[in-house]
């Protein structure tokens, strides 16, 4: 779960930056910042997916009696959680630039 609060930690910073600060950035602040961000964040998200996948095939050798039905559940798991991390990664983006147009709803 390291990955997971680091991906939670690097995200909660860019979207407090994106609300409090995103209007007067210039645009090669935001640059550098989005690049910072997408890094960060991409990697804390391929963390999360191989220290959740490492614990999936540690146990990979034992018996669920079911079948593998929960092993089949489990293996998904991974890919589950990075997509939502990635996709978490897309809007965080098109928060700031709504911000930075001044788009998105003030009330």
């Amino acid at each position: 779960m390291l990955g997971m609060s680091i991906y939670i930690s690097v995200v909660s910073g860019y979207l407090v930056v994106a609300y409090v600060a995103g209007k007067r950035l210039e645009r090669f602040q935001l640059f550098t910042i989005a690049v910072l961000f997408v890094t960060f964040s991409f990697f804390a998200s391929i963390g999360t997916f191989g220290l959740i996948r490492g614990g999936v095939n540690a146990f990979d050798g034992i018996d669920d009696g079911l079948g593998g039905v929960v092993h089949a559940i489990y293996v998904a798991v991974p890919y589950a959680i990075t997509s939502v991390q990635l996709l978490g990664i897309g809007l965080s983006l098109k928060f700031m630039l709504d911000q930075r147009k001044g788009a998105t709803d003030e009330s």
